[in-house]
């Protein structure tokens, strides 16, 4: 399975729509920024429950948990 920007012309943080959102806020782009960048440090576990899931994201790097503790 490919990853995005596995034909080689990778991500265009730049002008990526997704990070400048109409009302997004500076801060809000870079964390956004922040975590495309480093999305292999970033994991999540799932947990079916009985009237749903459960859903953990963390990571062991101490910068990206805070900008996943402000999302």
């Amino acid at each position: 399975m490919g990853h995005h920007g596995a034909d080689g012309t990778g991500h265009d943080e730049v002008n990526m729509p997704g990070l400048r959102g109409l009302d997004a806020t500076p801060e809000e782009s870079a964390e956004l920024a922040t975590m495309f960048r480093n999305y292999p440090k970033i994991s999540r576990e799932v947990t079916n429950l009985p009237n749903g899931i459960r859903t953990i994201t963390f990571s062991e790097d101490e910068e990206i948990m805070a900008v996943l503790a402000a999302m």
